[in-house]
């Protein structure tokens, strides 16, 4: 599945059915964790490991779940990285 796919989802489990709407808010999310939104229609299987723990904190976003962030992860981020997880503190 693709990555807007798994996003999708997660949005169409919440009772969302406009298609519009579910590609807007996965590009959305995409951006956040600063992936390039052009790849919303390539496979997490070609991301690299770095841009695989952003989509994966991503997807639970799209749909509006409350995360939850291993301390470690928040911990241990890299400074350049720091900046990409601040939506998702924002969010939270």
């Amino acid at each position: 599945m693709t990555a807007g796919g798994n996003i999708g989802e997660r949005l169409m489990a919440a009772g969302n059915r406009h298609y519009g709407h579910i590609r807007a808010t996965a590009t959305h999310w995409l951006h956040a964790v600063e992936i390039d939104p052009s790849r919303i229609d390539d496979y997490p299987l070609y991301f690299s490991g770095g841009m695989m723990q952003r989509f994966l904190r991503a997807m639970p976003r799209g749909a509006a779940l409350v995360g939850i962030f291993h301390d470690k992860f928040v911990r241990d981020a890299a400074p350049d990285r720091e900046r990409c997880l601040e939506p998702l503190k924002e969010d939270a």
